[in-house]
């Protein structure tokens, strides 16, 4: 059993994605500004700059990118709303058919989503609750508040993927890294795991034997190596360091 509800485009809207150095220029001027105010939701001004890139090239204007594009997981991801508003505002959106699905006791059990092209592509993906269990998320908080909507922007998601890639190029759904969505489609902030990233592990800089010899003379780098030229690379280290110990001292 199922409810349908049906809705036609309206307006459609033609998406600029090239990224030109002005407008890069553009965003890390604006990205400063951003992570000056404190009130944006971005720990750095290259946070607040790689947002904004990511929602340039699908479309979204720098404001709306802050608010619309996430970091989980150390992945950038899109909310499910603002993926939905740049599908209907295609030129080649042609409508989409939404069907709350129900059992035989007219208990809810899922939704489907039929999403259509204008080209004649469509294209029907279906969500149920039964999914959210196989997946292990039917006890999450949001899941267990609000299912309908969960299933809602589940559904809507893949079918997304399927007729619009050319939309999203890849980009993930908040939810699909673990984000928990509102019933309306935004993000909870904070409801994720992030991995943290290790620093990078200091390396020694490069020193060649050439490098010694020109510096402290040959005689200098045999002492520094006990009587010998130095014939390994961990032997021309330990050379340089006593070197650099002599000319401490």
């Amino acid at each position: 059993m199922s409810e349908n509800r049906t809705s036609e485009p309206g307006r459609a809207l033609v998406v600029a994605r090239q990224a030109t150095p002005e407008i890069w220029q553009m965003l890390t001027t604006i990205a400063s500004s951003a992570y000056k105010s404190r009130n944006l939701g971005v720990t750095s001004e290259a946070e607040a700059a790689m947002k904004m890139l990511t929602g340039h090239e699908v479309g979204l204007p720098p404001m709306a990118s802050l608010r619309a594009i996430y970091i989980v997981k150390n992945k950038a991801a899109i909310v499910p709303k603002a993926a939905w508003a740049l599908i209907i505002g295609h030129p080649d959106f042609a409508g989409v058919v939404e069907e709350r699905l129900t059992d035989d006791k007219d208990r809810f059990v899922g939704y489907a989503i039929t999403l259509k092209r204008k080209n004649g592509m469509q294209a029907r993906r279906q969500f149920t609750l039964s999914d959210a269990t196989r997946a292990g998320l039917a006890d999450k908080d949001n899941w267990k508040a609000s299912p309908e909507h969960c299933c809602y922007w589940r559904a809507m998601s893949f079918v997304q993927d399927t007729v619009f890639p050319d939309v999203g190029m890849g980009l993930y759904r908040a939810d699909e890294l673990g984000a928990n969505i509102t019933p309306e489609g935004y993000v909870v902030e904070g409801e994720w795991a992030t991995v943290p990233i290790p620093p990078p592990t200091p390396t020694a800089p490069v020193v060649t034997l050439d490098q010694l010899v020109e510096k402290h003379g040959a005689d200098a780098v045999m002492a520094a190596a006990g009587g010998r030229i130095p014939a390994t690379t961990e032997e021309v280290l330990a050379a340089a360091a006593a070197l650099e110990g002599q000319d401490a001292s």
